[in-house]
């Protein structure tokens, strides 16, 4: 008997050694995270960058100041949108309005619908990622940034 457990404990030791070191195929397989929507890229605060008329040639660029900075879009995920603008009066920086209304996103997720006050605009998203937004009403362009 003895000399039948001396393979037997070897053998079960080759096989815990083999299970405690082996690696399954799946180890090296990296799970990302889904890419986030449109609406989730949207979501929340976009300040104004600057403005480009494209019905010129060229096309004429206004950087926005420090003030101007301040503008923002800022979408919520329940559908509303707040705007404030701001501007120089005087020499010093002032909100120069503060609206909000409704917003949503048309079925190709390429254009936003706003509504405030009963009239509604549809602008086109030229660009968007997690720190840019380039939206496009008319022949302007206007850039966001986070």
């Amino acid at each position: 008997m003895k000399t039948f457990m001396k393979p037997l404990n070897a053998f079960i030791i080759v096989i815990s050694m083999i299970s405690l070191f082996s690696c399954s195929n799946d180890d090296d397989v990296l799970i990302l995270p889904p890419e986030p929507t449109t609406q989730e890229l949207l979501a929340n605060k976009w300040y104004l960058e600057k403005r480009v008329n494209t019905s010129t040639t060229p096309p004429t660029t206004y950087e926005a100041n420090d003030c101007e900075k301040n503008t923002y879009f800022d979408f919520n995920n329940d559908g509303i949108i707040i705007a404030e603008s701001f501007g120089l009066n005087g020499g010093n920086c002032e909100s120069l309005s503060l609206e909000s209304g409704t917003y949503s996103l048309n079925n190709n997720e390429d254009q936003i619908i706003i509504t405030d006050s009963g009239s509604t605009q549809i602008v086109d998203i030229l660009t968007l990622s997690s720190t840019e937004l380039v939206i496009s009403f008319n022949t302007t362009e206007i850039h966001f940034m986070r």
